[in-house]
């Protein structure tokens, strides 16, 4: 696999041989690296028609869910509607990308605007994907008592209270067959998920214009500095904040790392967060290798591919894997 290759600093051109290219690197934030991932060894794998980009992998590495757009059978203007997106599914074996395509009783409780929405769960064997909404809409309220209170001189009665709970609707999309369809289903039964991994490594930032990442050995494994024109300023999550989950993805046998960086311009403006590969092994780190530009949700697949949602010259957004 061929990366970009990223040295301890960002390097900047020494000189702009033209005005297009100056306005180029102004406005792009002045990587020296291109910003596509099929460009820096990875593999599209979809292209998400949505301005956001999340995804899920089944704990076999067979499935992939990801958003689609705003459902079109959903009644913008209605009171109970709500942004639900359409679902998709690639087979990660076979490459197929497949749209699951709603049954009657679901099309029209999307109308109703209590259709699935979001990232689903796999099934323990992962032969069904389960999607949930909650209709935040229709309230159901029901009388809840407190505990009797007590001050030390005399007993209180405690106020009974009412409390709102609101609906939950269930799907599922059943992956053995084809063609994929989703359908109403009574609940859901989803394998439990493995807790993220904290890396053994020690973030520093002397300044903000400096990060420092060092193995758990003492091992310096990567040094960066803002590497645009406009940036000033250079951020990375601590380890010791709940946020680590999702700024940093350790690979299953814990050889590789993938991290974000975010920067932030002269005038506040924050940049997309850039993403990179750390490899771990004491006898082959050669510094981190480059992702991307903005990197957002990072996964693996029990095999070990790294998988990432980025950004993308032509399409906006996709979802690519590195293949190891």
């Amino acid at each position: 696999m061929q990366f970009s290759r990223f040295s301890d600093f960002s390097v900047l051109p020494q000189k702009a041989t033209v005005i297009t290219a100056l306005l180029l690197l102004f406005f792009s934030g002045g990587c020296a690296v291109t910003s596509n991932p099929d460009d820096n060894g990875g593999e599209i794998i979809a292209t998400p028609d949505a301005s956001w980009c999340s995804f899920s992998i089944s704990s076999d590495g067979r499935w992939l869910q990801y958003e689609g757009d705003v459902s079109p059978l959903t009644d913008r203007d209605s009171r109970n509607a709500s942004n639900q997106r359409e679902t998709y599914l690639v087979d990660l074996e076979t490459g197929e990308n497949f749209f699951a395509e709603p049954d009657p009783t679901v099309k029209q409780r999307i109308e109703q605007g209590i259709g699935p929405d979001g990232l689903g769960c796999f099934s323990p064997g992962n032969q069904t994907l389960y999607l949930t909404i909650v209709d935040w809409n229709n309230k159901a309220e029901s009388e809840r008592s407190s505990n009797r209170i007590e001050d030390g001189s005399s007993p209180q009665v405690g106020m009974s209270t009412p409390s709102r709970s609101r609906a939950r609707f269930h799907y599922k999309v059943d992956l053995t067959g084809k063609p994929l369809v989703i359908q109403v289903s009574d609940d859901r039964n989803c394998a439990e998920r493995p807790e993220p991994v904290k890396p053994n490594i020690r973030v520093e930032q002397p300044s903000d214009k400096r990060i420092e990442i060092y193995a758990g050995d003492g091992r310096q494994l990567a040094a960066h500095r803002p590497g645009g024109l406009t940036s000033s300023r250079i951020g990375i999550w601590d380890l010791d904040s709940n946020q680590w989950r999702s700024e940093y993805s350790l690979s299953p046998d814990g050889s590789r790392l993938a991290y974000r960086i975010s920067e932030t311009g002269m005038i506040g403006f924050s940049a997309p967060t850039r993403g990179y590969m750390l490899n771990l092994n004491p006898n082959e780190n050669p510094g981190p290798d480059f992702l991307g530009a903005s990197v957002y949700d990072m996964a693996w697949d029990p095999a070990g591919n790294f998988y990432a949602c980025t950004s993308h010259s032509k399409h906006h957004r996709s979802i690519a894997r590195w293949t190891f």
